[in-house]
C-alpha cells in the first residue's frame, strides 16, 4: 500500500516537472491532475483539470465533471449514513455500492467505505471485506 503512494508521489513529482519545463503541455496537466486525484487531493486535481481544459486537452473537461460528480456522490452518501436506521445494520442504503463496500456499509463501518471510495484500504479493510 505504501509503495503505491510512494509510486504516485513520483508521479506528481514527474507530471510538476513536465508543466514546469512546458506549461503549454495539456496532457501533463491531466495527468498531474489525475494523479492528485488518486491522493485525494481535489483541489489540486481541480486546479490541475482546469489548466489541461483551458489548454485543449479533450479529456480535461470530464474529469473535472467525473471528479466533482463522485465527490457530491460520497457527500450526499456521507450526509445520509446514519439517519435510515437500516445503516447500522445493512438496509437498502447500502445497496448503492458494490462488493467490499458493501460489505463494509452492511457492516457499519463508515471510516472503511471511505477508505476503499479514496482508494486506501488497509490490509484489515481487505481481510474483512475483500479486494475492490
Amino acid at each position: 500500500m505504501g509503495n503505491e503512494r510512494d509510486r504516485q508521489n513520483k508521479a506528481v513529482t514527474a507530471f510538476r516537472q513536465s508543466v514546469k519545463l512546458n506549461p503549454r503541455n495539456a496532457e501533463g496537466w491531466n495527468s498531474l491532475g489525475a494523479t492528485y486525484q488518486t491522493l485525494s487531493n481535489y483541489d489540486e486535481a481541480f486546479r490541475c483539470y482546469k489548466q489541461a481544459e483551458a489548454l485543449g486537452n479533450p479529456y480535461a473537461a470530464q474529469n473535472y465533471a467525473n471528479l466533482k460528480s463522485a465527490l457530491a456522490a460520497a457527500a450526499r452518501a456521507t450526509a445520509n449514513f446514519g439517519n435510515n436506521p437500516s445503516d447500522a445494520g445493512g438496509g437498502n442504503s447500502c445497496s448503492s455500492y458494490s462488493g467490499p463496500v458493501a460489505a463494509a456499509c452492511n457492516q457499519g463501518d463508515r471510516s472503511a467505505i471511505d477508505r476503499y471510495q479514496n482508494n486506501q484500504p488497509t490490509q484489515e479493510d481487505r481481510r474483512k471485506y475483500g479486494v475492490q
